[in-house]
């Protein structure tokens, strides 16, 4: 989690502000590190239909692109 919130503040330094928005980033990450034995394809599909991954890119206004982070 270090790691991701060390590249959210070296890309996307106003987004570490926003604790909602930081709240709904860590609840992703963790839906997608709870289920690393899917990683791959179908991982993908999960993450960009889970309901975080929609509010993040939707409410935020794209403040943090998440496809930069793994897609």
């Amino acid at each position: 989690m270090q790691t991701l919130i060390s590249r959210i503040a070296n890309f996307y330094p106003d987004a570490l502000e926003n604790t909602e928005l930081m709240a709904d980033v860590s609840m992703l990450f963790d839906a997608f590190l709870n289920n690393q034995k899917d990683w791959g394809p179908s991982s993908q599909i999960k993450l960009r239909t889970h309901e975080y991954f929609e509010k993040i890119q939707l409410d935020q206004k794209g403040i943090i692109d998440l496809n930069h982070f793994f897609f």
